[in-house]
């Protein structure tokens, strides 16, 4: 992302969900990563961008596959307790 996108994203959707001081992993993709992109990030947001070593992706991709797999759980039952879906 450039740093256009990022201030987007930043100042319209991520910014209602962060209260306090963050950090935000990315991978080194030079467009994720770049200086314009993070100080974006962390003038709009309070985050901190940390990007992952290089090559890295492969070795943390079981970690993002439990985390994810959790919160996606999570977030479901929280959707299915706020609207009322039950079956």
């Amino acid at each position: 992302m450039d740093a256009v996108s990022w201030e987007f994203y930043v100042k319209q959707l991520s910014n209602y969900e962060i209260d306090g001081p963050s950090v935000l992993l990315l991978d080194n993709f030079e467009c994720n990563v770049s200086e314009a992109g993070q100080r974006v990030v962390a003038e709009e947001a309070n985050v901190t961008v940390v990007p992952l070593p290089p090559n890295s992706t492969a070795a943390c991709q079981s970690l993002d596959v439990a985390v994810m797999g959790s919160l996606k759980a999570k977030n479901a039952d929280q959707l299915v307790w706020h609207y009322g879906w039950y079956s």
